[in-house]
């Protein structure tokens, strides 16, 4: 049996072709990688900002159901915090979260509204359809938007049936 062996011209173009190929696959593979990379961070900051949400409406749901947030012995404006008064909102400390939590209660002008069509849960509801209301706008904010562990801002619009002895 002859041993197989190509001419010396024909040598170089096979390992001219074989590192053309290598160059080829190791700028695929790059290219791989660094998409993979991409979609990992796009993924993580989605997560992220998904948290961040279901946090500020978690926030926002406890303020709704909360009566005494709600004053409607102050007159229209953002109302003051239960601890003080903070610049740009009311912070919220939280265990095990590296976000900022800020919320803002304002009360909205007028500050009645008379005959306001109000719908209300059955345990509540009573023969008379339309009531005087105060209606407050609360808004919640987690994170900020410069930070790399997600943002959301979430407003929700408020109506306090105004007692009868309170017109």
């Amino acid at each position: 049996m002859v041993p197989f062996s190509l001419p010396t011209r024909q040598r170089g173009i096979v390992l001219l072709l074989a590192m053309v190929f290598s160059v080829i696959t190791a700028v695929l593979a790059v290219s791989a990688l660094r998409v993979a990379g991409l979609e990992a961070r796009m993924a993580g900051n989605a997560a992220y900002r998904m948290l961040s949400f279901e946090l500020a409406d978690a926030i926002l749901v406890d303020l709704v159901q909360q009566p005494d947030s709600f004053p409607l012995s102050i007159a229209p404006g953002v109302l003051p915090c239960p601890g003080g008064i903070e610049e740009n909102g009311c912070r919220i400390g939280f265990s095990g979260g590296q976000q900022d939590a800020v919320y803002r209660i304002s009360r909205l002008a007028p500050s009645m509204l008379k005959d306001f069509s109000l719908r209300e849960s059955e345990s509540h509801a009573t023969g008379v359809s339309h009531f005087n209301t105060a209606i407050f706008e609360v808004a919640v904010t987690v994170g900020s938007p410069q930070g790399r562990s997600g943002h959301a801002h979430v407003i929700q619009g408020v109506a306090v049936r105004v007692p009868a002895g309170d017109e």
